[in-house]
Formats: C-alpha cells, sequence, structure tokens
C-alpha cells in the first residue's frame, strides 16, 4: 500500500512540528491505531485536515500500521501535491450507512429483549426504552435506560459499525452528565468486531465491550439477574482474537464502573437524573430536573431551592453515601471530603452550616457500610463547628420545608 501523505502535524499538546507517517504508523498495535483515529492531524504538505484511515485486518493480513494512511478530509487539500480525499464527511456517514432508516428489525429486537431481561431482574429499579436526557443544551435519547444500585445506566445498542463522530458524541455527552454509558452489541454477530469501526469502539474502551442476544435473555430469566457478554478483544501473533463471557450482579456493576453497595439514594427514574444532575455545571441543567419533580411535592421556588442551600446539601448526601464524588464542586472520586466541606463552609449570610446534622446523619450510615470513605480530624471539627452554632428553629423551618424532597431522593435517611 502507497502513501501519498508522507508527513503530517499531530494538532495536540501544542506539538505542531511535521513527522514522517511511516515513523508513526508502521510500528503502531491496533489498540494505538483505533485510539489514534480520534486524534485531530494535520496534512505535513499543506496543513489541510486529514483523517487516519485504517484497512480491516481480514484485507490487509496485519494488526499493525501498515495497513494505516492518511487522507485529505472532504474539501481540504485542494491542490496539495499529495491528493488522497475521503468520499464523504464525517457528518454524513451515519446517514450513508442507515440510508435513512432510524431503526431495523433487530435493533428492536435487542431493545425488547433486554426490556425482558431487566423484567427478571429484582435489583433493577427501572427500564424502559428511548429516553430522553438532557445535559446542558444538548440531548440524546439512549435505546435502554435502565436503573441499578441508585444510578442510572444508558445503553446504546450499535448494530451497524460505529462512525468515529458517533463514538466521541456519545462520550461528549454521556461524561460530564454523569450518566452511566454502556455500547452494546449484538452477541449472535460478534465477527464483526474485526471491522475497523468497532475496533476504534473497543479499544477506545480497553478492549472491551457489551454483548446482548437470545442467550442472554434465557439466562437472565433463568437466573433471576441481567446478563450480559463481557466481550474482549487482544492483539497477538498478528491476529485479533475475540473471546467472552457472562456478567451479572456485582460483576456486571463493576464492568461499568458502579458501587455494589445500595447508597440508600432514591431508585426512580426522575430521582437519579436529579441526583445525577447535581454533577453537572450547568445550573440550568439541575433547575430543569427540579422542576419536574418539584410539583409532585409541592414544590416549585428554584429561587428557595437555591437560597436555601440545597444543591450543596445533596451533592454531599450523594457523596457520601456512594463513597465517590456526584457532585460539581469536585471531580476526583477521593475529594468526597472536599464536597462535604464545600457544603459546611460557606459563608453564614446562606445558613449552608444548618444542614450539618442531615450530614452527620448520612456520614453514620455510610460508616456502616462496606468501603467507607474515612473521614479526618479536620472534617470531624468542621462539623461539630457547624453543629454548634447553626440556629435549631431555622433548621427545623427548613427540615418542614425540604422533608419532601429530601425523603423522596435519599429514603435511607431518618428525618426529624
Amino acid at each position: 500500500m502507497s502513501r501519498s501523505i508522507t508527513l503530517v502535524r499531530a494538532m495536540v499538546n501544542g506539538d505542531t512540528a511535521p513527522k514522517s507517517v511511516a515513523g508513526i504508523l508502521n510500528s503502531a498495535s491496533a489498540e494505538a491505531l483505533a485510539l489514534m483515529r480520534f486524534l485531530p492531524h494535520s496534512c505535513g504538505h499543506c496543513g489541510g485536515r486529514v483523517n487516519l484511515r485504517v484497512q480491516s485486518v481480514g484485507t490487509s493480513g496485519t494488526t499493525g500500521g501498515l495497513r494505516a494512511y492518511f487522507a485529505h478530509a472532504v474539501d481540504e487539500g485542494v491542490g496539495c501535491p499529495a491528493v488522497t480525499q475521503d468520499a464523504c464527511r464525517a457528518d454524513e456517514i451515519g446517514a450513508t450507512m442507515f440510508g435513512g432508516k432510524q431503526e431495523g428489525p433487530r435493533h428492536r429486537q435487542m431493545k425488547d429483549m433486554m426490556l425482558a431481561a431487566a423484567a427478571a431482574d429484582a435489583a433493577v429499579t427501572f427500564a424502559q426504552a428511548e429516553v430522553y436526557l438532557t445535559y446542558g443544551n444538548a440531548g440524546r435519547r439512549p435505546d435502554v435506560v435502565v436503573g441499578i444500585n441508585d444510578q442510572l445506566v444508558c445503553c446504546d445498542i450499535q448494530l451497524a459499525p460505529p462512525p468515529r463522530i458517533t463514538i466521541s458524541g456519545r462520550t461528549a455527552f454521556y461524561e460530564p452528565a454523569c450518566f452511566r454509558h454502556a455500547w452494546v452489541l449484538d452477541g449472535a454477530a460478534l465477527d464483526r468486531v474485526n471491522l475497523q469501526p468497532f475496533q476504534d469502539l473497543l479499544w477506545r474502551q480497553g478492549g472491551r465491550t457489551l454483548a446482548f442476544d437470545e442467550e442472554c435473555l434465557e439466562k437472565s430469566v433463568s437466573s433471576k439477574a441481567l446478563t450480559f457478554k463481557l466481550v474482549t478483544i487482544t492483539d497477538e501473533g498478528n491476529l485479533i482474537t475475540t473471546a467472552w463471557h457472562w456478567v451479572q450482579g456485582d460483576d456486571l456493576l463493576a464492568c461499568l464502573g458502579m458501587s455494589p453497595t445500595d447508597t440508600g439514594t432514591a431508585k426512580d427514574f426522575l430521582s437519579q437524573a436529579f441526583l445525577a444532575a447535581l454533577a453537572s455545571t450547568d445550573r440550568a441543567d439541575l433547575q430543569r430536573w427540579y422542576e419536574a419533580v418539584g410539583p409532585d411535592l409541592g414544590l416549585s421556588d428554584w429561587n428557595a431551592f437555591r437560597v436555601d442551600g440545597l444543591r450543596p446539601l445533596l451533592g454531599a448526601l450523594a457523596s457520601v453515601l456512594a463513597s465517590e464524588v456526584r457532585d460539581g464542586s469536585a471531580r476526583r472520586p477521593s475529594e468526597v471530603t472536599a464536597v462535604v466541606h464545600n457544603a459546611l463552609t460557606t459563608g453564614l449570610s446562606d445558613g449552608r452550616h444548618l444542614w450539618a446534622p442531615i450530614i452527620t446523619m448520612a456520614m453514620k450510615r455510610r460508616a456502616e457500610l462496606p468501603n467507607a470513605v474515612g473521614f479526618g480530624l479536620k472534617t470531624a471539627a468542621m462539623i461539630d463547628r457547624a453543629s454548634r452554632c447553626h440556629d435549631p428553629a431555622e433548621f427545623n423551618r427548613r427540615i418542614d420545608v425540604w422533608r419532601p424532597l429530601l425523603l423522596r431522593l435519599v429514603p435511607a435517611l431518618a428525618l426529624p
């Protein structure tokens, strides 16, 4: 295979020096190629945007970088001496691939089977197809949403080879919105995993993904536990090898990066979506979910929610009970204490320190559960100081106002 473009620039980390294509690609592994396809590059000859194209393993006879080359993006590289060009724009690939069809029979069948499997599992508290989720100004409608262990898992069934713009677009939406996301392949057609777009998907997830089929449904019903196939790929001996094994229960939760411990927060869809929105840095996103939950509880005043310090309180409660950050004021799982401190140290004018007794309840409940986050002397001193300086009358007033919301979202707490 000849390469017309022999020099490229990797437009990341400020590194714009042209590099040899052979030096970049020839020794690259299948995983490195898949990850590289999501990075921006420009032509070292003309400066136009280029995309990394990779021939299939079957066609090229190799898993390495000798099957890869760069091609100019559509409308780029005009007049370039290295003339290669992609056939169509990335945003047109999906429309071309599906020919205008939104969903085929197998896609509908897999959704129905997944919902039936979820219904057989008592630990699944919510299961619905085509739920519209929003984050900021964006929205997504995952194929199936299931509620497991107090969290929403958004499942996208992927039967056709996925364009990179689809893969990166899902990641850009679900990760900051703090919804768990799972790509689900057809377990009865795993031979398609050797196609490069599926390689892009799997290697971006560490060489693994979930799959579902009739066998999964049968096992889910017989075991009364939602069951998937965990598909893994390896690049050894110039071959891509595919294998799978069953995952359910705690093993499934671990695959999704979830704790097997029941956190004591609400399990219904609206409540879980509301709690997930606490992690958003977009206040309007949380406000939308509050306005969806509030009317049923006799609550409608968003300004009162904000002034009374409910966001930092709920962020602290959710983070303490889950032993991982569920609030936008901190990002790493180890910063649960930072979320608690934020809820306790804001100035007296907004009264957030008045919620110290509720935070203490959550900390005591969490201490009794496995994998509890430890809190040091600094946190204990802050809790003690906040508890001693709060006004009991004002605390009782706020409890009376917000008890319906607190009980809805965190039913495990024994509120006064």
